[in-house]
């Protein structure tokens, strides 16, 4: 299963991937096939680049990743609320004081 939806994005656009590469300020095909391929990831620059190129926003060609930090993150959520509960919270950067 595949985790981004970068070929097929390219491939509707009917750009080749040396085409893709240069749209994307990027010298070397094989950088976008690595891309595709889920051999690396792009930075966020790169990632920006494809967002304006496709008109589609990142979490969309990346659906399986977005759901899955999504979920990470709504865990680390979930911790920290119950560590705030526990805690004292003046040590905490999350903390604000009342309004007098």
């Amino acid at each position: 299963m595949s985790y981004n939806y970068l070929r097929r994005y390219r491939r509707r656009g009917t750009l080749s991937q040396r085409e893709m590469a240069y749209l994307l300020g990027i010298e070397h095909r094989l950088r976008v096939l690595r891309y595709e391929r889920e051999q690396a990831s792009p930075s966020l620059t790169t990632l920006l680049a494809y967002q304006v190129i496709h008109d589609v926003a990142p979490h969309e060609l990346f659906p399986l990743l977005y759901q899955q930090v999504g979920q990470e993150v709504s865990e680390r959520a979930l911790i920290l609320i119950e560590q705030l509960k526990d805690s004292d919270h003046r040590d905490c950067l999350l903390y604000t004081s009342p309004s007098p």
